[in-house]
């Protein structure tokens, strides 16, 4: 988990109000989205968000860069300054970092809490890599603010942003929190998978996976093959949802699983 602690220690975060932030640090890119957060998430003083692209190269080719998230806030000592992080993603058994050029969506919604029926708003950043061809990644971060009381290392009570989760799913791959249904409460990711067959076009299973929150994060609490091979990308006819598709397999997978309910 990454905390956006504005360069201090985190338990020098505790700033006190100011009457007003400075612009975002200098960053190279475009600015593509900003969006003061202090009303959503009552934040401790002020915090500003900035989400900048990379510029796009001459040629028209992907940039080879990433795109930014930059946050303002105060410091231990009041003051206002900017942590900026670069948007990556690393595929499980690849062993390669991507650069995510684009920023698709920059939203604050209510996600679940470790507690049972109660929610807490998070900074929910969707941004995608291509390399040029048919396919893509796409990398959801998942971002909560967490108080911090006064202590004998600070000012007064502060608080911070953290990187609580994230999901990565190539083309065709769908990522979401459930409301309602069996899953609800739960974070589901669904990616198709190729185990067989001569060509990319053959149709192939779903991975799914499904997350739950548990402290400030989300650990997982099932994972399957769909017994069903759907169309790829790359063969047309992608199936639409397969997670709702799938529903009755994963409800009675969690059934057996956990007979007497999640675990507390």
């Amino acid at each position: 988990m990454r905390v956006l602690r504005a360069g201090l220690p985190l338990l020098l975060l505790a700033g006190t109000a100011v009457q007003a932030a400075p612009p975002p640090s200098a960053s190279t890119g475009r600015l593509v989205k900003e969006m003061e957060l202090g009303p959503a998430f009552r934040t401790v003083g002020r915090w500003h968000l900035a989400v900048y692209e990379p510029e796009s190269t001459a040629d028209g080719d992907p940039p080879d860069a990433s795109a930014q998230l930059c946050l303002t806030g105060p410091n231990g000592a009041g003051a206002m300054t900017t942590d900026c992080t670069a948007l990556t993603a690393t595929v499980a058994g690849v062993g390669m970092t991507y650069k995510l050029q684009t920023v698709d969506s920059v939203t604050v919604a209510p996600i679940p809490t470790a507690a049972s029926n109660r929610s807490e708003p998070a900074l929910l950043v969707r941004a995608s890599f291509s390399g040029g061809g048919s396919g893509t990644l796409t990398k959801l971060f998942v971002w909560t603010y967490n108080r911090v009381d006064a202590t004998p290392f600070n000012h007064g009570p502060g608080g911070f942003f953290m990187e609580v989760f994230s999901s990565v799913v190539a083309s065709g791959g769908e990522q979401r929190f459930v409301s309602s249904g069996p899953l609800a409460g739960c974070f589901v990711s669904a990616e198709q998978v190729f185990l067989s067959g001569p060509t990319m076009t053959d149709t192939q299973p779903f991975h799914i996976r499904v997350f739950r929150r548990a402290g400030v994060g989300l650990v997982p609490v099932l994972g399957l093959l769909t017994a069903r091979a759907y169309p790829t990308i790359r063969g047309g006819n992608l199936p639409t949802d397969p997670v709702e598709r799938e529903m009755p397999r994963l409800r009675r997978a969690l059934a057996a699983l956990y007979p007497r309910g999640w675990p507390r």
